[in-house]
């Protein structure tokens, strides 16, 4: 323990220390079997990383599994959502959660502690063992105290990493500053925190025809913001205090003769040169002329769209030319030959639950199973099964439950493939068929 809080102190990148910490605990409790599960996609789902403890402490075979943060279909979800130490002597024998992935590596006895960091879920430190076996409460509180190490790790790190996130904005941001204040082409005005104009460079003063002398020390929003934008530019301007980048918007200037100039400002909050007063610099560029002429275009649009439905009112007119999108190129889609989606496919590799449709009844809700979808379109959806079909339809659940979402879809394509692992499978391709509105109950 010793040791291993010595490596925390050096900082190792993190998933060294993880490694070290899931081997010392496995070796130190002698369970052959120990892993790390970590947080992924904003909370959603875990990923938990199972590796074989050999002697003197190497861990080997590592064996990596994505699954949702379901507090039933998971240990390490269990003990993350209850934010407390979970351990059990007979795995198979649980009622609080049924963890499938343990089961199926021949997990018998766990003991998982969570690792939280200001109350987030981080993920989990556990160790398994293929027999049955009781954890004493010292071999608890040695894994415990191994989380807690880790969890003030990563705490550290990541303070560490935010501030020097901030010196590097304020670096960055004070590049930027410098380079559109020479520049001429960009607008550039430097405003103090309570909205007072106190630099503006050439192009600024070319564009609005004020000089610095002019307008400097006056309120921007009063001296040279059109009236209706006020409101807006207050919002902005206090997100930008707020450091709550990146930020734009869209205001008419008012030149010194009166006319509007369209601009989209920019804003960014300075804090250089360190020690002085924190300034807002708002830099944007004229759009007057392009906005005038995307209007215009905008309008030209308009009327030959209505020449066009006059025209194909017409007894004369001829077929309407196609607006379908077109397919994607081959080396994009997952099955080999011609596209059959009159639709763009989107990747959606998520776990989602599907049922064999026989005949013309619904099948009842116990009867739906995982499986691991590949892409998804709003003409059909492609998923993995470990064996061929034996079905030419099927109802699928998309989302998340209880609010799930059914469709019917027919099976038009199954192609054989294989897992990450090597395992041979097949890509089953189904084009949808129609919304299912409401399931039969599970049966008794």
């Amino acid at each position: 323990m010793v040791a291993f809080g010595r490596r925390t102190i050096a900082r190792p990148a993190l998933e060294v220390l993880m490694q070290d910490a899931v081997a010392l605990v496995g070796e130190i409790l002698g369970t052959g079997l120990a892993g790390i599960t970590e947080v992924a996609d904003g909370g959603r789902n875990i990923v938990t990383t199972i590796a074989t403890i050999a002697p003197g402490g190497k861990a080997t075979n590592p064996v990596s599994h994505r699954m949702p943060m379901n507090p039933l279909g998971s240990m390490a979800a269990f003990a993350l959502t209850t934010a407390g130490t979970v351990l059990t002597a007979d795995l198979p024998a649980e009622t609080a959660y049924q963890d499938m992935f343990l089961r199926k590596l021949g997990v018998r006895s766990a003991l998982c502690v969570p690792i939280h960091l200001n109350r987030e879920p981080l993920g989990a430190l556990g160790v398994y063992c293929r027999d049955p076996r009781p954890f004493g409460d010292e071999e608890v509180r040695f894994v415990e105290v191994i989380s807690h190490l880790l969890a003030a790790t990563i705490a550290r790190v990541h303070a560490e990493d935010e501030m020097a996130r901030q010196r590097r904005l304020a670096e960055s941001a004070q590049r930027l500053a410098n380079a559109v204040l020479d520049s001429g082409d960009v607008i550039a005005i430097t405003l103090d925190q309570q909205g007072r104009v106190l630099r503006m460079n050439a192009a600024s003063e070319h564009l609005l025809r004020f000089s610095l002398a002019e307008v400097e020390g006056h309120p921007f929003v009063s001296r040279l913001l059109a009236p209706e934008a006020a409101e807006p530019f207050e919002t902005f301007f206090r997100s930008a205090l707020a450091k709550k980048d990146p930020l734009s918007l869209d205001v008419d200037l008012v030149a010194k003769d009166g006319t509007l100039r369209s601009v989209r400002l920019c804003g960014a909050l300075v804090t250089e040169p360190a020690g002085s007063e924190p300034t807002v610099l708002l830099t944007g560029v004229d759009r007057t002329e392009v906005n005038r002429l995307t209007d215009e275009l905008r309008k030209a649009r308009s009327r030959e769209k209505q020449a066009g439905s006059e025209a194909a009112d017409s007894p004369s007119a001829g077929p309407a030319e196609s607006t379908a999108p077109l397919p994607s190129p081959a080396a994009d889609r997952p099955f080999p030959g011609p596209e059959m989606r009159s639709s763009p496919r989107r990747t959606y590799q998520y776990r989602q639950l599907i049922a064999p449709l026989r005949g013309e009844q619904l099948p009842p809700q116990n009867r739906f199973f995982e499986v691991v979808c590949e892409d998804i379109s709003a003409g059909g959806i492609s998923f993995c099964l470990d064996s061929l079909p034996d079905f030419k339809r099927v109802v699928v659940g998309l989302g998340q439950p209880p609010q799930l979402a059914f469709f019917t879809a027919d099976v038009v394509r199954v192609s054989e493939t294989r897992a990450a692992d090597g395992r041979r499978q097949f890509l089953v391709g189904c084009r949808f068929a129609g919304r299912v509105r409401k399931l039969e109950p599970a049966s008794p």
